[in-house]
């Protein structure tokens, strides 16, 4: 199957803290990305939930997280 390149654009602090969640995922940010894509495709929902370990994150990840989402608005 051919691959294709695609560009998504965010926030460097967002794309910073979803690059360190994938991590703790064990995954790169891109395969993340196409495993969320494949699940939508084949369920036609958004099918699952992942969640990384709270606890270990920097009060300093949270604030930037936080600030991310909200400048989204």
């Amino acid at each position: 199957m051919a691959q294709v390149s695609m560009t998504v654009r965010m926030d460097s602090e967002l794309k910073k803290a979803f690059d360190s969640l994938c991590n703790e995922f064990g995954m790169s940010s891109n395969t993340a990305m196409n495993v969320f894509a494949k699940a939508v495709v084949q369920r036609g929902r958004i099918p699952f939930e992942i969640k990384g370990d709270s606890a270990a994150r920097s009060d300093e990840e949270r604030k930037t997280v936080k600030k991310a989402v909200e400048n989204e608005d």
